[in-house]
């Protein structure tokens, strides 16, 4: 491994979580409301009543404020992106920046910095002969399967 290089990681994103003011304020002005989430203790979910009256069976129970599917949750749930602009600029060693983009059930159980970590070792690991294309399914594998072992299920 090429123990020189240091890798550090930049976070483009926000997550846009029910528990987020903003979200909360938008979520409740479509009726929507926000449930604690008690089978893993990781925060907070949204859920709507579906049905015009009080008995109304609610429905949803989705752990981000934002995606593009689960349409019965619309319009609580947005589809709205968070978008960012970043000048990408290469350093002398071509094959020292990457990209991770992983959903919140990565997210929500390692922070960048172990992601950053995993994808490094597999990425620069001198000794790995696999192609670029094969290190990055192997960076996406063992990660998804790392997460599965803490108890994601996205």
């Amino acid at each position: 491994k090429n123990k020189n290089i240091i890798h550090s990681s930049k976070r483009l994103t926000i997550d846009h979580k029910p528990s987020l003011r903003s979200e909360f304020l938008r979520i409740r002005e479509f009726d929507g409301f926000i449930i604690e989430d008690a089978t893993d203790g990781r925060g907070y979910r949204l859920n709507r009543f579906l049905g015009n009256n009080d008995d109304s069976a609610s429905f949803g129970a989705i752990a981000v404020a934002r995606s593009l599917g689960d349409f019965y949750l619309q319009p609580c749930l947005s589809s709205t992106p968070y978008v960012s602009l970043e000048n990408f600029t290469p350093s002398n060693d071509e094959i020292s920046s990457f990209l991770v983009l992983a959903s919140d059930g990565i997210w929500d159980v390692f922070p960048e910095n172990v992601i950053n970590i995993i994808a490094s070792n597999i990425l620069f690991d001198n000794n790995n002969k696999k192609s670029n294309k094969e290190k990055c399914f192997q960076v996406a594998k063992t990660i998804q399967n790392l997460a599965f072992t803490t108890g994601s299920f996205d």
